[in-house]
Order: structure tokens, then sequence, then C-alpha cells
């Protein structure tokens, strides 16, 4: 059941539930997804999963930047953390606020909201970060992905930091983008490792993956 569709600069957004899940679609693409029963900060995407891994597996990285929050699925995971999320979008805020529990996320101590792109923002500070998350897409295309960008997140990380980037594309194959970014990922960081989430998904085919970029 659809429950809201607005036009925005991104193309149309639209929220659908049934018994069980409430979805945010934009240009008919799943973008975030909450459960209404049981747990709902439990991740419905296997990548947001793998990101809360691993983050929970390091608690000594206390301050997270995420860009890209869409309808802050990974921010919801977070609690026990200092995030600082940037969302370009005011209606996907907006429609977040209404349906994916970002109203109570922006209740609690340590968490931050910033309505802005979050690579403009750090050319303009000097706040370090122990885990800068890239998660941000203008359609399906993903942005801050070139080396002017990876350089910045260099800099705003603190000693030790780590650069997690959803990369989606086929791990292996003729249009896969691993070998291109983990090049380009090289030129800043000394350690790029990828980590596939996609248990069904064949090696050839484009899926979210996780890359694990630091020094």
């Amino acid at each position: 059941m659809v429950i809201e569709t607005r036009k925005t600069a991104a193309g149309v957004l639209k929220v659908s539930e049934d018994s069980e899940m409430r979805c945010l679609y934009v240009n008919g693409a799943l973008e975030s997804a909450m459960y209404l029963s049981g747990d709902q900060n439990e991740p419905v995407f296997p990548y947001i999963g793998a990101m809360l891994d691993w983050c929970h597996a390091h608690p000594s990285l206390q301050k997270i930047m995420i860009i890209g929050s869409g309808g802050f699925q990974l921010a919801r995971g977070l609690l026990d953390k200092e995030v600082y999320c940037f969302e370009i979008s005011h209606d996907m805020i907006e429609v977040s606020e209404k349906y994916f529990g970002l109203d109570t996320l922006q209740k609690r101590e340590g968490f931050h909201l910033y309505e802005t792109d979050g690579f403009a923002w750090l050319k303009g500070q000097d706040e370090k970060f122990d885990v800068i998350i890239n998660d941000a897409f203008q359609g399906k295309h993903p942005i801050g992905l070139g080396a002017d960008e990876m350089r910045l997140v260099k800099v705003h990380l603190k000693q030790g930091g780590v650069y997690l980037i959803n990369a989606v594309t086929a791990p292996r194959g003729p249009f896969s983008k691993r070998r291109k970014l983990t090049a380009a990922l090289h030129e800043s960081f000394d350690e790029v490792n990828w980590m596939l989430v996609e248990e069904d998904c064949s090696l050839y085919e484009a899926q979210n993956c996780l890359v694990i970029a630091g020094d």
C-alpha cells in the first residue's frame, strides 16, 4: 500500500508498506526500508548489516560521519556512537521524520543532522572522524569516489581512521569497477579491502559491496 508520493529534485519519492515492512523508493529504486514489528532498528539490507557489524566490532571508533543518510537505516543501528548524518535532500529528511524514525533519532544525545552535501561541508571544516561512511548516490550513480574527494576524506580522518564505502558493482568480470576503485583509493590509503555481503549474488552480478580503506 502506497502511503505517500511526492515529486522531488531527485525524482519521484514514494513510501509504501505492508504488514511487515515500510519501504522508501526514489524513481522506482528501493532506497531504504524499516521493519514495522520487532526491532525496528534491525537492518533490512545486507550491506547495512555488514557496516553495522564492522562498526560494532571496532568499539574504539566512536565518532562517525555518514554521507548520504537516505532513510537513516544505518544511523538507527549506531545508537552507541556519536553520529553525524549528512543528507542533501530536504524531502528525504521530511519523509524520514514522518515514517522512518528520524524524529526519535533527533532527540538522542550524540546524533547530529546536517541538511547539506557532506563533501562540501568537509571543505570548510577542521573536524576529524574515526569513520567516514559514503553511502551517497545521485540516482544510481555513486558520489564522492573521485581523487579529490578521497584526499578530502583522508584529511578528515583521525589517526587510525577508516573510510567505508557502499560500492555497487560486480566483484568480477568486464563490467566490474573493483580494480579501478581499488587503485584510486590506494592513491590516498595504504590498505583497501573488499567485503562481499550479497550471499545469493553471482560474482559477475552488480551488488552492494563494502569497501574498507585505511592506513
